[in-house]
C-alpha cells in the first residue's frame, strides 16, 4: 500500500512497483484514505505486506505541518501494526534530527520518523536530499521585499539535490527488499551552494531573480550550517546532475 499515491513521488513509486510486478493499493485522501481522521486506513492496509509512506501536509504553515505529522504518522504506524505489515518504508529528508537543523518542517519530520521507529513494525526510513523539482517552491519561502522589489535571500550553504525520479526508484527498491530497521540516504551527485542552484533553476525558466546569499538566512524557520542538508557517511548517489535535469525539462 502506497499512502500519498496521488502526489508526484507517490505516483512514481507506485508506477515503479507495478512495473516490477507488485500489486499496489494507491491510497490518498482522494481515494478515501485519510490519515488525520483515520477514515479508510485499516481497509486500505488489509492484506498489505509493505506500506510506503509518502505523505505531505495540506499546508506549509508551521503549526499545521507539525499537527499533520503528529496525527497522521501515529495513525498509520498504529494501523500498520494492527494489520501485521512486514515492512514500513517512509520517505524523509537528509538532516532530520541534527541539532544544527531545527526548522519547523525538520522537527515535524522527526516526529513522523519517531512514530515509525516506535510502532514495532520492521521499517526503513529513506532520507532524501531536496528534489530538483522542489527548488523553485523552496525558493518562494525565501522571498523578501526590498525598496527595489522582491529578492530571494537564501542560506549560503551547500546542499546535494537529487532528481525525484531517482528517489522514487530507490524507494521502490527498498520497498521490495527486507526491512533495514535503520535509515538509508540518497542524494544527488554534486554538492552545490544553494544560491547557485536557485539561480540556475530560475535562469533556465527565463526569470531573473536577485538571489542574495546570507549565512544566517533561515531554512524553514531556522538557521542551518554547511553540514545541515548534506549526507554524512554512506549514501546512494543519483546519476543526474542539476544541469542535466534542467536541460531535460525542455
Amino acid at each position: 500500500m502506497v499512502i500519498g499515491a496521488s502526489g508526484a513521488s507517490g505516483t512514481l513509486v507506485s508506477d515503479a512497483l507495478e512495473k516490477n510486478g507488485h500489486e499496489v493499493v494507491r491510497a490518498s485522501r482522494s481515494t478515501g484514505v485519510d490519515l488525520v481522521t483515520g477514515e479508510g486506513v485499516d481497509d486500505a492496509l488489509q492484506g498489505a505486506d509493505v506500506v510506503v509512506e509518502l505523505t505531505n501536509p495540506p499546508s506549509f504553515e508551521p503549526e499545521q505541518v507539525e499537527a499533520f505529522f503528529k496525527v497522521s504518522s501515529k495513525t498509520l504506524a498504529d494501523a500498520a501494526a494492527r494489520a501485521g505489515v512486514a515492512h514500513h518504508v517512509m520517505l524523509s529528508i537528509i538532516g532530520v534530527g541534527r541539532p544544527d537543523n531545527q526548522g519547523f518542517y525538520m522537527r515535524a519530520k522527526e516526529v513522523q520518523e519517531a512514530a515509525v521507529r516506535g510502532s514495532g513494525v520492521p521499517f526503513t526510513i529513506v532520507r532524501a536530499a531536496q528534489f530538483f523539482e522542489f527548488i523553485e517552491m523552496m525558493s518562494m519561502s525565501m522571498v523578501e521585499e526590498t525598496a527595489r522589489g522582491k529578492k530571494i535571500v537564501a542560506p549560503g550553504h551547500a546542499f546535494q539535490p537529487v532528481a525525484l525520479a531517482e528517489v522514487a526508484d530507490y524507494v521502490a527498491e527498498i520497498a521490495e527488499g527486507p526491512a533495514h530497521d535503520a535509515v538509508v540516504e540518497i542524494a544527488g551527485p554534486d554538492r552545490l551552494p544553494m544560491p547557485q542552484a536557485i539561480r540556475e533553476v530560475f535562469q533556465a525558466k527565463g526569470e531573473q531573480w536577485e538571489v542574495e546569499p546570507a549565512e544566517d538566512a533561515p531554512y524553514f524557520g531556522a538557521p542551518i550550517t554547511d553540514d545541515s542538508l548534506v549526507p554524512h557517511g554512506d549514501v546512494r548517489r543519483g546519476a543526474q546532475t542539476l544541469r542535466e535535469w534542467i536541460a531535460a525539462q525542455g
